[in-house]
């Protein structure tokens, strides 16, 4: 194999979302030849969620840096988000006047008597390195007199928070508007940076290796691929093409909801875009207990469009293999299925009665019509790993061959330096990232962990936006289980 030191090393990647564009773009900037292979046709639908089925086609996603008592990942963060304000600015520059992310805040909210170890963890990181001014705890007067006096009161009164309610408004962190990202990123990375993208249902789909050892492997449409070096970064189908990654991470399904404001509504409109509303999330963190209302979060508009998702319980769709693993599946894979569970769609409901009671207030002047409406539902899929820590190494058993997922619901934030450790991997250099996300073994009692966590989507009816009317959804929130078995 040739030395990786050789600018014109070839690298195919398998993946066009955050982990692989990220690499393409560290590798590209380096000197490497790259190839980006993806089924879906990612250029030419920018990476819409309407039309493809990825996590990193969505939307908008959280940029924090709170990881509770985590250094490593917290300065790592940090690095990120300069480097996301560098790309505005350079936007900017280029005559692109809207921003790829907003520092809106983000509100994490709890009812448990006191903040759970993620958010202790983090105010006392706050407390160390001298940023704890950038905290707003919604229980502390002295923190409410400092919000309003650094202009962030508006915000913390922005949600209702019914009795009992602790938590904290994070002024460091924001929303991204994640396809217009991607699609920015992968038209960079074709256009100024020689990046070859193949895509397509035959052409970009992996199918499988030539043998044993190579680096080389087939695509759906017959043709075998040659590089020296191959980067798997496959998110929740990672498992189904690396078997040995099956007891080390699983394939979850979060749950999407998308309202939409009535366009009329222009009080409304105000009152949930950035500028007024943050991010605000019921429960986030891993140390929560399996509920529907927990791990609730939603997103100020973004052209009126209110996105909401569930994470509180994560579902599963076993496989029949000999080896058996959670295999995703999507309104691509299976048009039929643009639809949510339904304890998901009932927590969503719940939480935005208990937090927006003003969405659910019917107007009169219209027929006792709710001024919103779902518009969409779908299941987005994750890459859990038993740890939350990534998986950026060489495959042990596949020399060449990197291996480059298990995002676990917070790899887009990373999507500017992600690469950069697929890049230290290839090169053989040693980081602290790189011993982070090297190959390991998940030990039993984290298998058991996890599958508690768990809940097997065929257990549950799905609920669609097609067929379920917003008023019948909120009305299902707050009526008996035999009542909401009838949506």
């Amino acid at each position: 194999m040739p030395s990786s030191s050789k600018a014109t090393q070839t690298v195919n990647i398998v993946g066009a979302g955050v982990f692989g564009l990220s690499s393409a773009l560290h590798l590209a900037l380096d000197g490497f030849q790259v190839t980006l292979f993806d089924r879906n046709d990612l250029l030419a639908t920018q990476y819409s969620s309407v039309i493809n089925d990825g996590a990193s086609c969505d939307m908008n996603k959280i940029v924090r840096t709170a990881y509770g008592g985590d250094t490593l990942i917290q300065s790592w963060a940090n690095e990120s988000l300069r480097e996301w304000q560098k790309w505005d600015e350079e936007r900017r520059k280029a005559g692109k006047e809207e921003p790829l992310l907003d520092l809106c805040g983000y509100a994490r909210l709890d009812n448990a008597p006191q903040h759970r170890s993620y958010e202790a963890g983090h105010l006392a990181y706050c407390d160390a390195n001298g940023t704890r001014h950038t905290q707003y705890d919604l229980t502390l007067d002295e923190d409410q007199r400092r919000a309003a006096r650094d202009g962030w009161a508006a915000k913390m009164d922005a949600f209702t928070r019914p009795k009992g309610t602790i938590g904290v408004l994070d002024s460091t962190a924001g929303v991204v508007r994640a396809a217009d990202a991607c699609h920015y990123l992968a038209r960079r990375l074709a256009d100024e940076l020689g990046v070859r993208f193949v895509t397509g249902e035959t052409q970009g789909r992996f199918s499988h290796w030539l043998d044993g050892n190579s680096t080389s492997f087939v695509t759906a449409d017959g043709r075998t691929h040659h590089a020296d070096r191959v980067v798997m970064a496959l998110g929740p189908w990672s498992a189904e093409h690396v078997p040995e990654l099956r007891p080390n991470l699983e394939a979850t399904a979060g749950s999407v909801m998308i309202f939409e404001i009535d366009a009329e509504r222009t009080d409304l409109l105000a009152r949930h875009d950035a500028a007024h509303m943050p991010i605000l999330h019921i429960k986030p963190g891993h140390d929560i207990e399996v509920e529907s209302d927990g791990g609730v979060y939603a997103f100020p508009h973004q052209g009126g469009l209110l996105k909401i998702g569930s994470r509180g319980v994560r579902y599963t769709n076993p496989s029949h293999d000999s080896l058996p693993y959670s295999r995703p599946i999507t309104s691509v894979t299976s048009p039929s299925l643009a639809a949510v569970p339904r304890p998901a769609a009932i927590g969503v409901a719940r939480f935005i009665a208990n937090h927006f009671p003003h969405l659910v207030e019917p107007d009169e002047s219209k027929g006792n019509a709710l001024p919103i409406k779902l518009v969409r539902t779908r299941l987005c899929w994750y890459t859990d790993t038993y740890d939350k820590n990534f998986f950026i190494c060489e495959l042990p058993f596949r020399p060449g061959v990197v291996l480059c997922t298990g995002g676990s619901g917070h790899g887009f934030k990373f999507l500017p330096v992600l690469g950069q450790v697929t890049l230290d991997v290839i090169k053989g250099r040693q980081t602290a990232l790189t011993d982070r996300f090297r190959w390991r073994t998940r030990p039993q009692q984290a298998r058991e962990a996890v599958t508690a966590h768990s809940s097997l989507l065929y257990d549950h009816d799905l609920i669609a936006a097609a067929n379920v009317p917003a008023e019948r959804l909120f009305q299902a929130a707050v009526t008996p289980a035999e009542t909401q078995a009838r949506l």
